[in-house]
């Protein structure tokens, strides 16, 4: 019998491991294949256009700046044009290659990695680490007064706590 199943990738484990232990057998065959067609993917990503495009060096200034980020690191030709950008607040480091397909001139992220700069480099698209904290900081700004709005009728009132001495 020939069994063929689409698995996500973080399920590609316990599927695999689901698979051995109903197999009558103690060591089943079986391959793993990489589908390329991914279908629609949904994410918490933002990808667009600037106004008015700008050089790499400027915009990561501007973007430190607006997020009061004390200690980017970057990868990239400051002199380089940037019309458009993909922004993952948080540790979107692993989508380097998203923010490159989808024609960005340069990716805002943070935790990015040795491997992953060389591989923004080796793809030719700037990346700006702003820093896991300072990406994800204005989202929960908002998700804080979001938050407040919608449970004001039950008198709770949610309040972002910003302390940036966390090392």
């Amino acid at each position: 019998v020939r069994l063929e199943v689409i698995v996500p990738e973080d399920h590609l484990h316990d599927v695999i491991s689901a698979m051995i232990g109903a197999h009558p057998y103690e060591e089943p065959a079986y391959d793993v294949h990489l589908l390329w067609n991914q279908g629609e993917v949904h994410g918490i990503g933002v990808y667009g256009r600037l106004k008015s495009p700008t050089t790499f060096g400027a915009f990561c200034a501007m973007v430190c700046e607006k997020l009061h980020v004390p200690d980017p690191r970057t990868s990239g030709d400051p002199n380089s044009a940037v019309k458009t950008v993909a922004i993952l607040g948080g540790g979107g480091s692993g989508r380097i290659d998203l923010a490159h397909s989808k024609g960005a001139d340069v990716y805002v992220t943070g935790d990015v990695g040795h491997h992953q700069f060389l591989l923004a480099k080796a793809l030719g698209i700037n990346v700006l680490d702003a820093t896991h904290f300072w990406t994800e900081r204005p989202g929960m700004i908002s998700l804080a007064d979001k938050l407040t709005e919608l449970l004001e009728d039950d008198g709770i009132k949610v309040s972002y706590a910003d302390d940036t001495t966390i090392s």
